[in-house]
């Protein structure tokens, strides 16, 4: 895995407990904290997705596959 892709991954994986510490501080309501931890799920799923493109690629080029 890239080391992009890992840097990626541990942000989205962040906004769940920044949003649910920070949220109540700043007076934000619940609601609006559940969509911004959304932020995080839904913005891990396509690197997820590509974290295993390139891992098929990676094997790909192993294996002599162009």
């Amino acid at each position: 895995m890239k080391a992009c892709h890992v840097v990626a991954l541990i942000g989205c994986i962040l906004v769940l407990p920044l949003a649910l510490i920070c949220g109540p501080l700043r007076g934000i309501p619940l609601y609006w904290r559940l969509i911004d931890c959304s932020f995080g799920v839904f913005g891990a799923l396509p690197l997820l997705y590509c974290v295993r493109l390139t891992r098929l690629l990676r094997m790909g080029q192993r294996a002599g596959h162009s």
